[in-house]
């Protein structure tokens, strides 16, 4: 079960079908951690991506029963103060934007 969410100007959608879990796992070595679970036989749902506006890489992957992992590796603090400038980077936008969409389209493939 879940109920729509909204974040930074993205709302989640109602009609996504029940998942078994979605996990955030934070990790030393996200690029050792992903190729290692696409090896034991995971899935990319989200590419491995830098994002400067949460200070991590990460990419999302989905299990062989279907859970979905977002794993990441923090690479530094924000600062507050630089959010505003960050979210009005067109670049960092894009990024956000993929993030927030091959989830959305993974999503809708389980109906």
């Amino acid at each position: 079960m879940h109920a729509p969410a909204r974040s930074h100007g993205y709302t989640s959608a109602i009609d996504w079908p029940d998942t078994p879990s979605l996990l955030s796992v934070y990790v030393d070595d996200v690029d050792e951690v992903f190729a290692r679970a696409l090896e034991a036989g995971a899935s990319v749902v989200t590419e491995l991506t830098t994002s400067r506006i949460v200070g991590d890489r990460g990419g999302r992957l989905k299990d062989p029963v279907g859970n979905i992992w977002w794993i990441q590796t923090h690479l530094h603090d924000v600062d507050a103060a630089d959010l505003p400038g960050l979210f009005a980077d067109p670049a960092e936008a894009a990024t956000m934007r993929r993030l927030q969409d091959s989830f959305a389209a993974e999503m809708r493939t389980r109906r």
